[in-house]
């Protein structure tokens, strides 16, 4: 959903998916611009949302942005208005994309102790991906899984997923 819905189609919306017997298991809400201070508001709709599904967590796309220590104090801010607002009912988790325009790279992620969707396809080094599972497990409370090559990502998954899905369980 991106984040022009109205907020009194939400519950609606919320109510037509229970009604088909779908069970949510989180939110990923890619249009969040989580440096600006609208977020409050959207974010207050999106996670209000996600309580009528009975979700806890959303995943976040990290703003592309030109990047700035200022910029990453308002996306704190940001995140930090809703971990004191809903506790651990509902975690905004940031899903790692690499790339230096990003507010939050995997690294800043870890940095900065967010809970983390740790996208398979959106890092190319499987060392990192690795090290992240194993350092920083605690705080990956989502794992998109799918492969990559050097040109495509989001492909099938392969054998590399299977061995992510493995460790996991």
């Amino acid at each position: 959903l991106k984040h022009v819905a109205k907020p009194m189609h939400f519950t609606e919306i919320a109510e037509k998916i229970k009604s088909y017997g779908t069970r949510a298991l989180s939110v990923h809400a890619v249009q969040a611009p989580i440096t600006d201070e609208k977020f409050k508001i959207w974010g207050k709709e999106i996670a209000d949302f996600a309580k009528t599904l009975g979700v806890k967590t959303i995943t976040l796309h990290p703003n592309n942005i030109n990047k700035n220590k200022i910029r990453q104090e308002k996306a704190l801010e940001n995140l930090g208005y809703f971990v004191d607002l809903y506790k651990e009912e509902i975690v905004f988790c940031i899903e790692t994309f690499e790339g230096k325009r990003r507010v939050f790279t995997p690294d800043e992620i870890v940095n900065f102790n967010l809970p983390m969707t740790l996208d398979t396809a959106h890092i190319r080094d499987d060392k990192k991906i690795w090290k992240l599972l194993k350092d920083y497990k605690q705080n990956i409370k989502n794992v998109h899984l799918s492969a990559k090559d050097e040109n495509k990502q989001h492909l099938p998954i392969d054998s590399f997923c299977k061995e992510v899905v493995s460790y996991l369980i």
